[in-house]
């Protein structure tokens, strides 16, 4: 049961984030929104993930929900890297710990 719920948490983070500013393509009314995370390669966390991206995309007409994924040995690195870059996936799972060197590099600070 916690499992569902921390996956509904999840979903509504990731909705969140569409919403606040997620995208490349608002003017057109559409776009793909890259969703990076290393669970896409693990069960059940990649049916859940999956099943999230068709419902967005059948709620949001023109918008896609990309997978991005890293193997979790290399993701960390990965995503500093892109964040550093200032090429950031558009939602990608954190970790706690992380957020503060990410935001410190511009992360989530994208104009809507």
């Amino acid at each position: 049961m916690k499992r569902f719920i921390v996956l509904g948490l999840v979903l509504v983070l990731v909705a969140s984030m569409v919403f606040a500013g997620g995208g490349k393509d608002k003017a057109a009314g559409g776009g793909v929104i890259q969703f990076a995370t290393w669970q896409w390669g693990e069960a059940g966390f990649a049916d859940f993930y999956r099943f999230a991206n068709k419902e967005f995309e059948a709620q949001n007409p023109g918008w896609t929900a990309e997978e991005v994924h890293y193997p979790y040995a290399d993701y960390w690195n990965k995503m500093l890297a892109d964040v550093s870059a200032g090429s950031p996936p558009d939602i990608f799972m954190g970790n706690i710990t992380r957020i503060g060197a990410y935001t410190a590099m511009g992360a989530g600070m994208q104009e809507a």
